[in-house]
């Protein structure tokens, strides 16, 4: 079985990053906005462990996977410029 995306090095490393990077964030409402797409970012690495989970499914359903892959990089582009547009 595959290691799960939530809890792979190299994401956990990645949201962490955001998280520091979040809390320099001056403005309130954006901050705020920054922790609910990191929660976002989470939730969507969390279906996307439960899609490949072969243990608790029969079929793996490859065009529901690749939506919420999709989703999870649109929610680390807005993330980033967040991030960007913060510290110009």
């Amino acid at each position: 079985m595959l290691e799960a995306l939530s809890s792979s090095t190299r994401f956990v490393k990645e949201l962490k990053k955001f998280e520091v990077q979040i809390k320099k964030i001056q403005i309130i409402k954006s901050k705020e906005y920054g922790y609910s797409l990191l929660d976002k970012l989470q939730d969507q690495a969390n279906k996307i462990d439960s899609l490949h989970n072969s243990e608790t499914l029969v079929d793996i359903d490859g065009a529901k996977i690749r939506t919420h892959v999709d989703d999870l990089m649109n929610t680390k582009m807005e993330i980033l410029k967040l991030i960007n547009d913060s510290n110009s």
